[in-house]
């Protein structure tokens, strides 16, 4: 299952911003994981893009929360590894950016802790 933004609120967004027409949002195909990388999977390379575009007009906070609102209603809440997917993308970009909020990190962290989305790369090892 792929994570998608609510379209019709994200697009609302992008347009009152002035950053993104609506014929430029392309519509998203689900195909699930392709790899154990961590942007090999639906969730984490759609929400990739997402960041980019929200957090080039917004202040980090405001661009962190709105990000964090919108993929948690599209995210089953009992769906660690697709949880782990979002979180950890964030917490990639953000630190990446050199804006990695506390609670993101704590988020990840706390995931990550409970063995969240690790199942494909056990698999993986297991083939080996």
């Amino acid at each position: 299952m792929t994570v998608l933004l609510n379209k019709i609120s994200f697009l609302n967004f992008l347009q009152k911003e002035k950053i993104y027409k609506i014929n430029n949002f392309k519509e998203k195909k689900s195909i699930g994981a392709w790899g154990t990388g961590l942007y090999s999977n639906d969730t984490a390379e759609d929400a990739r893009t997402d960041f980019s575009d929200v957090f080039s007009v917004k202040p980090v906070e405001e661009a962190t929360e709105f990000i964090i609102r919108e993929y948690m209603k599209e995210i089953d809440a009992d769906d660690l590894d697709e949880l782990a997917d979002f979180w950890y993308a964030l917490a990639d970009w953000q630190w990446n950016k050199g804006i990695l909020q506390p609670q993101v990190k704590e988020k990840a962290l706390s995931l990550l802790d409970q063995g969240a989305g690790l199942g494909l790369w056990e698999e993986s090892a297991s083939k080996s």
